[in-house]
């Protein structure tokens, strides 16, 4: 919240701006991504998964049916074998960057849930896997999103969908 209401139109209007931009990036076939994050051997997964699937619902992306059946604004640990259950086009795994935790912490969180997790995602498999700081996605604000927003068409932007839309 700024508390002054002149400068939320333009907070809006670059939000807008930069969801619109990441969908350009994603392409024109439908995408389906999936966001959560293993711990302690669960996964946890939530409808939406904060800020995260904020930015990607607005930006007209789906969710597996596993994620639409939580109720929304809530969350499920869920056993490490229904990991296929989430797989997607583009999977978002986080990680406590906060913490000092790496991409690899969140690689070695999924391999001790499910030893050859990668081998259950195609999107694993094929590249389309990104890590991104967990707390990032816990934006309250039009600058946080649009900054979370950037930071997935950046890391889309790097990926190749062409085995997926062939």
């Amino acid at each position: 919240m700024v508390g002054r209401t002149e400068e939320l139109g333009p907070m809006k209007a670059r939000y807008e701006s930069q969801i619109a931009q990441l969908q350009r990036v994603a392409g024109p076939a439908p995408r389906m991504v999936s966001a959560f994050h293993a711990q302690n051997g669960d996964l946890s997964v939530w409808n939406p998964y904060s800020s995260f699937g904020k930015v990607l619902r607005d930006a007209g992306f789906t969710f597996p049916e596993l994620i639409e059946s939580i109720p929304e604004g809530t969350s499920e640990q869920l056993s490490a074998e229904r990991l296929p259950e989430l797989d997607a086009d583009v999977v978002f795994v986080s990680y406590r960057s906060d913490r000092g935790e790496t991409p690899a912490n969140a690689h070695d969180e999924l391999e001790a849930a499910l030893p050859g997790y990668c081998a259950q995602l195609t999107a694993c498999q094929e590249g389309r896997m990104v890590l991104i700081p967990r707390e990032e996605g816990w934006a309250t604000s039009y600058v946080g999103l649009t900054m979370l927003a950037y930071a997935m068409t950046t890391a889309l932007g790097t990926l190749d969908f062409a085995q997926r839309d062939n």
